[in-house]
This record gives structure tokens, C-alpha cells and sequence, in this order.
């Protein structure tokens, strides 16, 4: 029996609807007084009537005259809760379930309060409680496996989600969410394919299974994916955002911006969506546009590192380097751990000729990220460099002259002229450095500064840290948030080098960031780990084609094809 009023065996309904569980013994509750049940009776009636404070008043009445009267206590937690009080409710909850120790429907609100006010793991505690009271339904698993993906328990999500579906195979929900957890693109696109069979018209999921497409480096299908996305909702700004992501990726820049227009149009705030049109317009070779979007993206976010260096980027684009600096900086003291901050500001220093400092920022880029050849390429280049400011001058010496020899004849006497004029040879031009290339693109990425050196970065060192990581870098990635992804990934890889998961989905990051040379590495290696890993033969091909190999690409697609059969 519960305190909703439903009895079971030989409970007495009326016994029940009186006095809650103490009825067929379940609480330690003791008889109401009479004037107490009035009270709650009126509560009941004014309840009915939808006069909501009334009933609160009614509630409260009965419970200052009993106040162990767990069934007032618990339909005024309810009360409270749909009038938006979530605190005074979820003190009445806490006083019903210890009334009520046995009965699953108090726990249960009060775990949805919690996960409402951001406490996930209080809510799990909850909801496992009221399935080990036999309260086991496909919602209750559903909001149990949304609340461990919150707290990164990946694979206990997977589990709840799974036991959910179990429980009822016809609720297309879980399937996404389930969807979102897998490692495997391919588990997901499943989960997705199936999920769509139940509910066509569910845009979210034509959106998820696009961008899972994506991630497989099957951009066609990504974007007939979001066509289909937006057929259904012609106004989803995330459908236009994603379409314009991937039509960059398959060099359609101009339809690209258009996307991206449409997906900025009216209260766009996701800043993330600003720096990718940001990214179009300087391909497009429309610089002035590239800064108002970057500008607006730490506008919306001032603590996004990465607004700040792109915006940087813009401005030693535009000869406005103390400006691009000042960004570059500002982006490291919010993330002192992010290589990329270091190494753009590094790279900046190196194009200024402003080698020490470059030095000094690259080698903590380095140290952050150990894996990027770029970074380490360009570190090699400002080291060379400031061994060559520090390698001794040659000596000067002074051309020597012979005195001029003075010649007296007999008459008349005469002074002989001054001698010529000694003078040195002169010295050399100075030795200069040739000034630095002026900056005319987007400068090397991330930024570093030797002022203060970093605290060197928490690693992960088991494997459950790289699959942790791992999943938050593909979170990111679904997000958007690329160079944020980076930095799991590096984490990930960290930890366990031989992961051929992490390489692959850093690979991904670079690609749509358009550094395909890092993206090339990164797939490279994937393949070296697993020569069998046909995603990773598909992203190659998408970023060997992108630099220009349209018979690499052509290669590794057909080389994927034939893993897939």
C-alpha cells in the first residue's frame, strides 16, 4: 500500500484514506486526532476544488495538531512542489519518507526535486531506493540513467537506459538517450535507426543521427539527415547550425554561411555557433566579418578561452597585435591547462619575432600537449631562433691604413698639405634578423606564456580515466566545443596510448577545425593501433581529401567500404 491511497491483501480503504500506512502497519505513525482529520479532509475537498493555497492551510492545520501525519505531510509536499516552492517541499518529503520508510512515491519526488535543483547524485540515491522497493518502471530507469550520464557514469547509464528499454520497447526516448552513451558511432546509429522507426517525426533524433553520421565521416548522409530535420521543423536553428558545419566540411562555404545565417537569425545565444561562421567568413576572406562574430562569442561568454583566442587571431590578422595578445592572454588565465591557449599566443610572439617569449610559450604548449606535431614544429623553429640571438657576434675589425709619408723639397720651404684624412674602413651593416612575415592568417593556434609556468596538468592514469575522457571529448565534439574536446582527448590518450577510440575522435576534432595535418596524425595512428578501425579509414579519407588527395581519399574510402561488409 502507498500513500496514494492504493491498498493491497486486506487493508481497510477507508482505514487507509483515514490514517495513510499506519493503517496495515507500515509506519510508527500514531492515530490523527479528530479535529486533525477534519483538517484534512478540508484540505482534500479545497485540494479537489483547485484551491491550491487553501489546501496548504488545511495541510498545515492538520499536521500542527498531529504532527507525524505522513499523509498531510505528503500532499502538502505535493502542493508545494506545483506552486514552485522546491525547498519547502522537499523538507515535507524528508519527513514522509521517514514516516514512511517503505513506501517508493515519497522517494521518488523527491528525487525528481533534486535533479531539478542540479544534485544528480542525491536523485540516484533516491531512485534506487524506490526500485528496491519494487517501484520498477521504464521512467524511473530512464531518469536514473539521464541523472549517472550527468555525473559521467557512462556505463551505468547505458545500463539503466537498457533496462528501461526492456521494460517497454515502444518509447522512442530511450533509445536516443541510449543513442548519446554508446562509444561505438555505429551502436548509436542503431539505437537511432530504430528509435526513428518508432516516431518519425522526432527531430532530435534526425539531428543526433546526422551528426553521428558526420562523425563517421559520411557527410552526404549527415546532411540528408538534416534536411530531413528541418522538413519537419523548418525554423530549428540546431538543424541549420549542423547542416552548416558539415557543408564547410564538404568545402560548400557560401551554402555553409547561409545555414549559419539562418541558425544565428533571431536570439541565437550559443556562442560556439558565432565562431563557426566565424571560421566560414575568414575562409570566405571576409576578415571584418570573422571579428563581429568572434566579438559577439565573448560577448555572450566572457570565460570562453576559446572566443578569446580566435578573436586574438582576428586581430593580429588585422595588424592590431597588442589587441591579439591582450586576447591570447586573457584566454590562458582562464585555462591556464589549455595547450591551445599557449600555443596561440606562442605562435603569435614567434610571427612578431618576439622569439624568447614565443620560447617560452611553446614549450608549456608542449609540455600540455606532447602529441602535436605542430606544436612541437614550431617550438623547434623558435628555439633555432633564439639560439641565434644568443650565438657570439663575430668580431669587427678596423681596415688598417699606413701613415702618410710627407716629402720636404729644398726651396722654397714650404708646409707640406695635411695628410689625408685617416679614416677606418667601414664597419659592416649590422647583422638584423629579417623581420617576421607580416601575419596574414589566422596565427598558430593556442597561446602560451612563461608567466606563471602552469601547474602541470592532473593525468589520468588508469583506463576508466581514458574512457572518461574519452566520452567527455565526444560530448564536446556533439556539442561543438572542439578545442575543449582536444583537451579531454589528450587526456584520454594520456592515459592510455594504445586507445585507438581517443586518436580516432581527436583526429575528428582537427578535421573540423580544419587543421588536417594534425587531423592526418591523429588518424594515422588510429589506424596503426587498429588496422581493421573502418571509421578511422573513412575520416582520413574526408581529411586527406580536404587537403587536396582526392587518390588518398579515394583509397581510404574504398578501404572502409571493405571493412564494413
Amino acid at each position: 500500500m502507498s500513500i496514494c491511497g492504493k491498498t493491497g491483501g486486506t487493508a481497510c480503504p477507508t482505514l487507509v484514506a483515514i490514517f495513510g500506512l499506519c493503517a496495515i502497519g507500515v509506519c510508527a505513525e500514531t492515530a490523527p486526532s479528530k479535529q486533525a482529520l477534519k483538517h484534512f479532509s478540508d484540505g482534500q475537498r479545497h485540494e479537489s476544488q483547485g484551491q491550491r493555497q487553501q489546501a496548504i492551510d488545511d495541510y498545515t492545520a492538520a499536521i500542527q495538531l498531529s504532527s507525524d501525519y505522513a499523509a498531510a505531510i505528503y500532499r502538502r509536499a505535493k502542493l508545494y512542489l506545483d506552486s514552485g516552492d522546491q525547498k519547502k517541499a522537499l523538507l515535507d518529503l524528508t519527513a514522509a519518507i521517514r514516516l514512511l520508510p517503505k513506501d517508493p512515491q515519497p522517494l521518488l519526488l523527491r528525487a525528481g526535486i533534486y535533479h531539478a535543483m542540479g544534485q544528480p547524485k542525491d536523485a540516484i540515491v533516491d531512485w534506487q531506493q524506490a526500485i528496491n522497493l519494487q517501484l520498477k518502471t521504464a521512467a524511473i530507469y530512464n531518469s536514473l540513467g539521464g541523472a549517472y550520464e550527468e555525473i559521467g557514469e557512462h556505463q551505468k547509464a547505458l545500463d539503466a537506459y537498457t533496462r528501461g528499454i526492456k521494460l517497454r520497447l515502444d518509447d522512442p526516448e530511450p533509445y536516443r538517450k541510449r543513442a548519446a552513451v554508446y562509444l561505438n558511432p555505429r551502436d548509436a546509429i542503431e539505437d537511432l535507426d530504430y528509435c526513428l522507426s518508432l516516431k518519425p517525426s522526432y527531430v532530435d533524433a534526425w539531428l543526433d543521427r546526422g551528426f553521428t553520421y558526420g562523425l563517421l565521416g559520411q557527410f552526404t548522409r549527415a546532411i540528408e539527415d538534416f534536411n530531413r530535420g528541418l522538413k519537419l521543423d523548418p525554423k530549428s536553428q540546431k538543424a541549420f547550425a549542423f547542416r552548416g558545419r558539415f557543408e564547410a566540411l564538404s568545402g560548400n562555404l557560401q551554402t555553409a554561411l547561409e545555414d549559419y545565417n539562418r541558425a544565428i537569425a533571431p536570439g541565437q545565444t550559443d556562442p560556439f555557433v558565432y565562431l563557426e561562421r566565424a571560421e566560414v567568413y575568414s575562409m570566405l576572406g571576409k576578415p571584418e566579418m570573422a571579428l563581429q562574430d568572434r566579438d559577439k562569442a565573448v560577448h555572450l561568454k566572457p570565460d570562453l578561452p576559446e572566443a578569446y583566442i580566435a578573436r586574438g587571431g582576428s586581430y593580429h590578422l588585422m595588424g592590431e597585435h597588442e589587441k591579439g595578445l591582450a586576447d591570447r592572454t586573457e584566454a590562458i588565465r582562464l585555462n591556464p591547462q589549455s595547450a591551445d591557449g599557449w600555443f596561440a599566443r606562442g605562435s603569435a610572439y614567434y610571427l612578431l619575432g618576439n622569439y624568447p617569449k614565443a620560447d617560452a610559450d611553446l614549450k608549456e604548449a608542449a609540455r600540455l600537449n606532447p602529441t602535436n606535431a605542430e606544436m612541437k614544429a614550431i617550438l623547434a623553429k623558435a628555439e633555432a631562433r633564439v639560439q641565434e640571438m644568443k650565438a657570439p657576434k663575430p668580431e669587427v675589425k678596423l681596415a688598417e691604413t699606413k701613415p702618410v709619408e710627407v716629402k720636404s723639397t729644398p726651396a722654397p720651404v714650404t708646409v707640406a698639405p695635411p695628410p689625408a684624412r685617416v679614416t677606418a674602413a667601414p664597419p659592416p651593416a649590422p647583422v638584423t634578423v629579417a623581420p617576421p612575415a607580416r601575419v596574414t592568417a589566422t596565427p598558430p593556434p593556442p597561446l602560451p606564456a612563461p608567466q606563471p609556468v602552469a601547474p602541470p596538468p592532473k593525468i589520468a592514469t588508469r583506463p576508466t580515466d581514458a574512457e572518461e575522457h574519452h566520452r567527455k571529448g565526444r560530448d564536446l565534439l556533439q556539442k561543438g566545443q572542439y578545442r575543449p574536446a582536444i583537451e579531454e582527448l589528450n587526456q584520454a590518450i594520456a592515459a592510455k596510448p594504445d586507445l585507438a577510440l581517443a586518436w580516432n575522435a581527436r583526429g575528428y576534432a582537427y578535421l573540423l577545425l580544419r587543421d588536417h595535418a594534425n587531423a592526418l596524425t591523429n588518424f594515422d595512428r588510429a589506424i596503426e593501433l587498429n588496422p581493421k578501425y573502418a571509421n578511422a579509414y573513412r575520416n582520413r579519407g574526408a581529411a586527406r581529401q580536404a587537403a587536396g588527395d582526392a587518390q588518398g581519399a579515394a583509397a581510404d574510402l574504398e578501404r572502409a567500404k571493405q571493412l564494413e561488409k
